[in-house]
């Protein structure tokens, strides 16, 4: 190398210095006020945008929810506590609570109005009444803010807040509920979420823009770090190309006989010293052609040369870059090459010399097996079959993703793994024989509906299929297969089956319950004469007469047969279940004193009933009736499945299911009190579990356990109670009956004791009877007149229609089926709409459930379930009536 750069004298240093000082002070302090003055403006614009995009938002979600509220809902309410009898008041107070549920930023939902003196006070809100934060209708709202009542006069909606009373810190969605005929609004919606969340989701959506500044800040500081190091290493660079060259004779001679390639260039780029084989690499004569030449014109890519040059100022060396040099024919030449910078004495760089070797027919081959492997393994991974590999040994030696995933083994852990350890014994025999080379494996093997069970998850049913790798002499060398995931679709076809079987048993028991509720309906008719009329002769008979006691016995006779007709009617689902709270644990403990139960005990006197009830058990809402029946037909179901004697299980308690559980029912995640009755005895086939709700199925002893519609009624009124049933059974395990009944936090009310003949007399009221059947009005009207009332019977609801327009009457007793003509509920509605408060007591022994409700919604006092008796008609009149209003003690 002919020259070596000179040091700068210490003038030049200092003129250095002076000038690095002045780029800090200019591009440094001036960029970083900035900097921090746009990212404070920046902020306070994202914080009041955020703001109001977060009001007009909440905004028009309060608009959507007020513009489903219907004005007639509301028209009804007064603000006062009678709202908490109101229909329309629980059906809003409902919406509300749904509503506030569907957003979870939501806090509160109200409806409020304000008075004259511009008092706000709230019609409903969503708070559950039990709830500390439940304002009941009326109540003023103290801390109204003068915003508020500004919706009422101005009409305007408005989001107000953050705002602070007694409940909190709020953001407030205020809109008006406009009338029809009104000039001020009739209500306000109210929608408030918490000024917590309201706050730091500005902060949050202010973040990036605060972020942005520091880290500018950051990369300026960092520039200025990078800039003073740099010239640090400036320094020692010129230090050490002194001491470079002093060693280039040293190996000089060693270079020019090397078979590699040995280069060394100077500061100015030129090539200073070259072996003579790179002559030979690069098409020239002699080295004489290269040496002097500058080096940028070898390279074949000018990329590579800057690549290059970079890695060298970075680290000082490079070791095996990979480059293309250029060729005196035109072509080029793959070399590796590994060098190092050169430095003077003053430490400034001298160039850089290294070795180079051709590799270009070396990765000519790896690239072209490279390009093989990549297409084999990119072919194998795109499968969704999991693909592997078996030496002759049984290990593996090569799969994809999928097969992995399926055996469930981590992907370091696969590779030779013994293939005994992934699949079942039926797979590993005929595996083995193939690996073998025995002639019982057929060369290929082919296995369907293989369970496999992963180390990790459910068992996959998958299809196998493998075939032997052969050498050249037809040696076994391994082999190569395939596992198809079918798991799938083996579920979809069991869903479909389940489905399909779910369908079936629907319609069979639709078809059967429509049958049954027919047959209720007639024989609940023929019922009333034999319930009914011993009453009223029973009335008229002397204590001591002989004929008291066979009319007594008539009517016990006519009422179990009117429960059974009930067992029909809950079957068919056409009855209407009384809605009540009800405490489980009390039904049970109250069937255990009953003349049911000790009849029982006396068929079964081996059977021992134990009792494992939550103290703490949730109340359900139900009809006590049909619940009672339910715990009693269990009971007795269990009791006739243990012939030799055994135990009879109930047990309670409360819980959330927080997934579906697949059983005879498909329970739904939700809060239930769960009732379960478990029995020691005989089970149940499959067979017959499959029948075992149907109506008259039953293998039961005949005149002890009734008429085969047990079971029949429990399924019905679970499915009345909105539940779910559960049956798990085998021969010789025993049987265990699981109800889940949706919970309630309305507390029982105390029980009415029955009343005296005497309570139900009536003092002349004037009573409507409409019936289509001449004996239903003869005894309805019997019973009335005996009891002191004034009984008028017609026997239509046209009739009806025409006699209530010149005749006023305290009460209407109405059956709900009535032919030909118009019936129960189109008469109902025919009265409302002339008489809006005539008091309607609806009647059926069959009645349409959707039917029903609508006339109770109407506001029908109550319904009355045929036949009649003396108690239950005398009972239900005499409630309703104003004048007689007051309960039973207890």
């Amino acid at each position: 190398m002919e020259g070596t750069p000179t040091s700068m004298s210490g003038t030049e240093e200092t003129s250095r210095t002076a000038k690095l000082k002045l780029i800090f002070r200019r591009f440094y302090i001036g960029p970083m006020v900035t900097i921090l003055l746009l990212g404070m403006a920046a902020t306070l614009w994202t914080a009041r945008s955020e703001d109001a995009r977060m009001r007009a938002g909440m905004l028009i979600r309060a608009q959507m929810v007020a513009a489903g509220i219907d004005q007639e809902e509301l028209a009804p309410l007064s603000g006062t506590p009678a709202d908490l009898d109101q229909p329309f008041y629980r059906t809003l107070k409902e919406r509300l609570h749904r509503v506030r549920q569907a957003d979870d930023l939501c806090r509160f939902v109200y409806l409020a109005g304000i008075q004259e003196g511009g008092a706000i006070f709230f019609y409903v809100d969503s708070e559950p009444p039990d709830s500390e934060e439940h304002s009941p209708p009326g109540e003023i709202y103290t801390e109204a803010s003068e915003q508020f009542r500004q919706v009422f006069l101005t009409g305007m909606p408005f989001v107000e807040g953050p705002i602070e009373d007694h409940w909190g810190n709020w953001v407030s969605a205020l809109v008006p509920i406009q009338g029809r005929d009104a000039v001020m609004p009739m209500a306000v919606l109210g929608i408030d979420i918490d000024a917590r969340d309201w706050t730091r989701n500005i902060v949050l959506r202010c973040m990036p823009v605060i972020a942005l500044p520091l880290l500018l800040l950051a990369l300026l500081t960092l520039l200025s770090i990078l800039g003073r190091r740099a010239d640090q290493a400036h320094r020692r660079i010129v230090a050490s190309e002194a001491r470079v060259a002093q060693s280039e004779n040293a190996y000089r001679g060693i270079v020019m006989s090397m078979l590699d390639i040995f280069v060394r260039v100077d500061a100015q780029g030129r090539v200073a010293m070259l072996s003579p084989s790179a002559a030979r690499l690069l098409g020239y004569d002699s080295i004489e052609e290269l040496l002097g030449k500058p080096v940028a014109e070898v390279y074949a890519d000018p990329n590579q040369r800057a690549e290059l040059s970079a890695a060298l100022s970075r680290k000082g060396e490079v070791q095996d870059f990979e480059l293309s040099a250029r060729h005196k024919a035109g072509g080029e030449r793959l070399v590796s090459v590994s060098i190092r910078m050169l430095y003077d004495a003053a430490g400034n760089p001298d160039g850089y010399e290294g070795i180079a070797r051709d590799i270009t027919d070396r990765k000519r081959t790896e690239q072209a097996l490279k390009r093989s492997e990549e297409k084999y393994r990119h072919m194998i991974e795109s499968l969704d079959e999991g693909y592997f590999e078996l030496d002759t040994q049984g290990r593996l030696t090569f799969f994809n993703n999928a097969f992995y995933r399926m055996v469930g083994f981590a992907n370091e852990t696969c590779p030779g793994m013994d293939f005994k350890t992934l699949f079942p014994a039926e797979a590993v025999v005929r595996l083995s024989q193939m690996l073998e080379g025995s002639p019982e494996s057929g060369g290929a093997v082919r296995i369907n509906d293989l369970e496999i069970c992963p180390l990790q998850g459910a068992p996959l049913c998958v299809d196998l299929s493998a075939m032997p790798v052969t050498g050249g002499e037809g040696g076994v060398l391994g082999c190569r297969g395939m596992l198809r995931d079918i798991s799938d679709r083996k579920r979809g076809e069991q869903q479909r089956q389940e489905l399909d079987r779910r369908i079936l048993r629907a319609q069979k028991m639709e078809t059967i319950g429509s049958l049954a509720g027919g047959v209720a309906h007639d024989l609940n008719n023929i019922l009333s004469g034999i319930v009914s009329y011993p009453d009223l002769v029973l009335m008229q008979l002397p204590t001591d007469s002989p004929l008291r006691h066979p009319l007594e016995g008539i009517k016990s006779s006519g009422l179990k047969a009117s429960a059974i007709v009930q067992d029909l009617l809950t079957l068919a689902r056409r009855g209407v279940t009384v809605a009540e709270p009800v405490r489980l644990n009390d039904l049970i403990v109250s069937y255990f004193n009953s003349p049911e139960f000790l009849k029982m005990k006396s068929f079964h006197p081996r059977v021992k009933i134990h009792t494992d009830l939550d103290e703490h058990l949730m109340n359900i809402m139900g009809s006590p009736v049909h619940l009672s029946k339910t715990i009693m037909n269990l009971v007795s179901n269990a009791a006739e499945a243990m012939a030799d004697g055994g135990a009879i299980t109930i047990t309670t308690r409360s819980g959330y299911v927080d997934h579906p559980i697949k059983g005879y029912d498909h329970v739904q995640p939700g809060d239930y009190t769960v009732l379960s009755v478990a029995d020691s005895g005989m089970g149940i086939s499959t067979e017959d579990q499959a029948r075992i709700f149907e109506p008259f199925f039953s293998k039961k002893k005949m005149g002890r356990s009734g008429t085969g519609l047990g079971l029949s009624v429990v399924w019905a009124t679970v499915q009345d109670h909105k539940g779910y049933l559960d049956l798990q059974s085998s021969p010789g395990q025993g049987t265990t009956f699981t109800l889940y009944f949706p919970v309630t936090r309305q507390a029982p009310s105390a029980r009415k004791r029955p009343p005296e003949v005497e309570d139900l007399r009536g003092h002349g009221e004037k009573i409507l009877v409409v019936d289509d059947l001449a004996q239903q009005r003869e005894i309805a009207t019997a019973i009335l007149t005996q009891l002191g009332y004034e009984a008028v019977a017609v026997a239509s609801g046209q009739e009806a229609i025409q006699y209530l327009q010149h005749n006023p009457v305290d009460m209407v007793l109405l059956d709900m089926i009535m032919e030909p003509g118009i019936d129960g509920l189109q008469t109902y509605e025919c009265i409302w709409s002339e008489r809006p408060r005539q008091r309607v007591i609806i009647t059926s022994g069959y009645s349409e459930t959707e039917r029903v409700k609508k006339a109770l919604q109407l506001g029908a006092r109550r319904y009355l379930k045929k036949p009649y008796t003396l108690e239950t008609l005398g009972l239900a009149v005499k409630e309703e009536l104003p004048a007689a209003r007051q309960p039973f003690a207890a």
